[in-house]
Parts: structure tokens; sequence; C-alpha cells
């Protein structure tokens, strides 16, 4: 197979009866969960966004940890963690529009620089103790701005990367590393803050950053015809939301997905709470509860990575009862080391269902929309932060374990009528 024409070996078993040995089959499956990477340019792509995550989820556990010790408040725990929400919902469809527009690898670039510099400010802020909770909640709206050009822009440009048939495989490849970041950095994070304080986690965080920068950089040129420059950009995003509205499976897919994201996604803001009032722990801990939901996802991203393409509707709709089930143990089974066991398998539920929504959107969609569905996609990411924020607030009055469980069975009960009531998504492949 030779990467660069573009040309697929297929990866079947042979039919022509012969025998096969079992290692010849556990080899092929190993060939087919990572065939993105004999792409270049996917293992560049690739690198950029594992390490732009890492520095993203160190940043978290820094902040979260940071700013619930200065005020001892869940709701402004909850406020600085919805910052990032408010413009990826106003921006992503404009984002969307422009990754549909403009070249992709400049929109990227452009975004990832301006994540360094905003890493630098908080760094230099705490390193000469300037830093306020209002300084983060400032950096964490600037930050969703970024997010929400940067994301729809390398989602979109993906399909130029790989080939049609390795679509399933390389989306689920990169949300593989960005659980592994999920998994390595937050632990790194809570030690290094033990040890070194916050200014020492920030500093790593942007030179982690700096790195995606210079993968980006070595991201060869891509085929793509962006959408005529005539075209003004109100008539294009207009366009996109006619386009997304009349395809009535995505438009379902969309509204499915926001669903469960909105149940399943405060439980990770919600961990510096955990740690410290139901499992009296310190930041270490919190490192390692943030590594279990990575280690989950991550799990699932692989599986999803080498599963065929067949019967993903019935997949999504299953890991809303994971999520639910996970988090309705939590809240009633209070120990830390059960705790671990059971962001386990919410990291699963939760994590795998990001790659098969994405891929089952970029499958069904033109090329010329893939910017602007992927900016629709950005806006369910944008509703993850916005969750938190009335989450924090129930936490406040009720305490955590109630809302956990409330969340849970909301993902319990959802699962069920969907699974009832929608035979289109149960039989999509």
């Amino acid at each position: 197979m030779n990467p660069a024409s573009g040309d697929e070996t297929p990866l079947n078993d042979p039919q022509d009866g012969k025998h096969v040995h079992p290692l010849s089959n556990r080899r092929r499956i190993h060939i087919a969960t990572f065939t993105s990477f004999s792409s270049p340019n996917f293992v560049f792509l690739w690198l950029g966004t594992t390490l732009m995550i890492a520095s993203h989820q160190m940043m978290f556990v820094a902040q979260g940890y940071m700013v619930y010790k200065i005020t001892e408040s869940a709701t402004i725990l909850g406020i600085v963690g919805a910052g990032g929400a408010f413009p990826m919902l106003i921006l992503a469809p404009i984002a969307g529009t422009v990754a549909d527009k403009f070249k992709r690898k400049n929109i990227v670039l452009i975004c990832q620089s301006a994540s360094v510099l905003l890493a630098a400010i908080i760094t230099i802020l705490i390193l000469t103790d300037l830093i306020k909770w209002q300084y983060f909640l400032v950096t964490g709206i600037c930050q969703g701005a970024v997010w929400a050009f940067n994301a729809p822009a390398r989602q979109a440009w993906l399909p130029q990367i790989v080939s049609r048939d390795k679509l399933h495989n390389s989306i689920s490849l990169i949300s593989a590393g960005m659980s592994a970041a999920g998994i390595i950095a937050p632990a790194i994070a809570g030690i290094i803050y033990s040890f070194k304080g916050p200014g020492a986690v920030y500093m790593i965080v942007t030179c982690s950053a700096s790195i995606a920068v210079l993968t980006t950089v070595f991201i060869r040129k891509t085929k793509y015809k962006p959408t005529n420059p005539n075209t003004s950009m109100l008539r294009e995003m207009i366009d996109g939301c006619k386009y997304m509205l009349r395809e009535k499976n995505v438009r379902l897919l969309f509204i499915l997905g926001a669903l469960f994201t909105l149940l399943w996604s405060p439980i990770q803001s919600l961990l510096p709470v955990l740690v410290v009032d139901v499992y009296q722990k310190d930041s270490t801990s919190l490192g390692v509860l943030s590594s279990m939901l990575g280690m989950g996802a991550l799990i699932g991203n692989f599986i999803v990575a080498s599963l065929p393409r067949k019967k993903r509707g019935l997949m999504l709709i299953s890991l809303a009862f994971i999520s639910g089930s996970a988090l309705l143990g939590i809240s009633l089974l209070q120990i830390f080391v059960i705790g671990l066991i059971l962001l386990l398998i919410q990291g699963f539920g939760s994590g795998s269902q990001y790659p098969i929504l994405q891929i089952l959107v970029m499958e069904k969609v033109d090329e010329e929309y893939r910017g602007r569905a992927m900016g629709f996609i950005m806006m369910i990411w944008g509703l993850m932060p916005l969750a938190v924020f009335p989450t924090g607030i129930a936490v406040d009055i009720w305490g955590p374990t109630r809302v956990i469980a409330i969340l849970g069975l909301g993902l319990l009960l959802s699962g069920s009528i969907i699974m009832l009531t929608q035979k289109w998504l149960r039989d999509m492949d």
C-alpha cells in the first residue's frame, strides 16, 4: 500500500475458503485499528491535537482546584467552568462557515497561537501573585472563542488528510489521543500542583501548546476548494443552517448529542467538589479521578476504531445507559476506590459517544458543508461548560451526590425513550 496515493488495500479476511492462522487475524485487527497512521500528515495532526488537549486538561485541573480553593464556592467554580461556553455557542455557526470559506490549516495555526498567548498570560499572573478567579473567567471566555474557530476547522480538515474509508478510523484515533491526554495530563498536573504549585503547571501548559503549533506547521498542503469567495458570510451561514435542518437524520443526531452532553458533561467540573467534600482528598486525587475518566474514554475510542461500520446508532444509545448507570453508582456509593471504577465506566460511555456522533455526521454531510456541520458539533461542546453553571448552583443547594443522581437518572430515562421510539437510529449503520 502506498500511503501517498490514497489507495487502500482491503483489510477484510480472505473469502477464498483457505485456512487463516489466528495470529494473522489478530495482526489484521491491529493493522485496522491503527491504519490511519500510515499518513504522515495524519500523524502530525494527531500529535498536534493530542498535545493541545493535554495542555487544556492540565489547565482545567489547575484552574478548577485553584478557583475552588480561593472561593470555596461551587457556584463560582461553575461560572468559571461555563465561561467558555457562551462564545462557543454564539461563534460556532460563524466559525463553521469560516472553516468552509478559508484555508483550514491557517485557521488552526492562528487559533493555536492564540491559545499559547492566553496560557502565557495566566502563567505570568500566577508567578507574580496577581492572579484572581476573575482572570480565569476572562481567559476562559477567550479560550472558548478560540476553540470555537479551532475545532470546526481541525475536524473539517481531517477528510482532506485521510481517505474516506479511513475516516471512521482516523476520527476514533484522534479521540483516543485526546483520551490518552485526559489520562496522563490531569495526573501530571495534580502531582506538579501538589509539589510545585499552579505556576509550574501553567508553564508546562504553555510549552505543550507551543509544540502543538509546531506539529501543525509540518502538515503538508492538502487539496481543498473553499466555498465561493464572492458569497457573503451571512449567506453561507444561512445556507448551512438550511442544509442541516433539511437533512433529517443529521438534525436529529445533533439533538441527541446535545441532550446526552447536557446530562453527562457536568461530572468533569464537579470532580473538585467530590474530592474535597465527599472523598476528602487532595489535588493528587483530583488528577487521578480525572485520569480515570480519560482511561475509560481511551478504551472506548480504541474499541470504536476497531469495530466495523455496523449498528453505530444502537451503540450511541447504549452509551447513554452506560454513562447513566455509572453516575447513579457514584452518587450512591461514596467510596473513593469504587468512585475510581465508576468514573472509568462513565468515561467509557461519554468518551465513546463523541467520536461515534462525529463519524455519523461527517459521513452524512457533503464536503462543502463539513465545516458548518462541525460548527454545530462545536455548539454541542459549548453545552458542556454551559451545563456546569446550573449544576454548580444545584450542588450548593442540594449537595453533589443528589445532583449526580439526577443526572444519571436523566440519562437512563432519555436513553430508554430514544431506544423505544427512534427505530431509524437503532438501525443506523
